[in-house]
């Protein structure tokens, strides 16, 4: 697990100090769960490149409850897509992604088809079908839908 855990966080790494990228974007967030009286601290990254894009996050709580005195839990998922086609205004792509996490979250491997640029009225939809491989289980599915929206005139 560790060795894993050191290799994505290289490749998260290696990624987000890639010159090639033509938007990247890395925030830090810090957040404080009232109802479960702990704070946790988000990374986010979304870098685009010729290929496609690059989307991870990581959270990790510090429960002291449940941990005192440090990190409780971390949990992290990256992706990665690949544009392979434009129909019209859409956007194809193809995708793998990992989910992974200490001590709770199990492993999670998932990949399949993304179509983005989905232009309802203010909100921009992106939607996906995958095909999902949890640790010590069977191949299941899932279907995603994201959507935002700029905000302010885009400022």
């Amino acid at each position: 697990m560790k060795f894993l855990m050191g290799f994505i966080l290289s490749v998260i790494l290696i990624e987000c100090l890639s010159a090639q990228e033509d938007i990247h974007s890395l925030n830090l967030q810090f957040h404080y769960d009232f109802r479960r009286d702990h704070p946790t601290v988000t990374q986010e990254y979304f870098g685009t490149d010729g290929l496609g894009y690059t989307f991870f996050f990581m959270d990790i709580n510090f429960d002291h409850y449940y941990q005192p005195g440090g990190v409780s839990d971390i949990y992290f998922e990256f992706m990665r897509y690949f544009k392979f086609y434009r129909w019209k205004s859409y956007d194809l792509y193809f995708t793998l992604q990992y989910d992974d996490g200490a001590p709770f979250v199990n492993r999670v491997v998932l990949t399949g088809l993304n179509i983005g640029n989905i232009q309802l009225g203010p909100l921009n939809i992106s939607t996906e079908f995958l095909l999902k491989k949890d640790y010590q289980l069977d191949i299941n599915w899932q279907y995603t839908v994201v959507w935002f929206s700029e905000f302010l005139n885009g400022k």
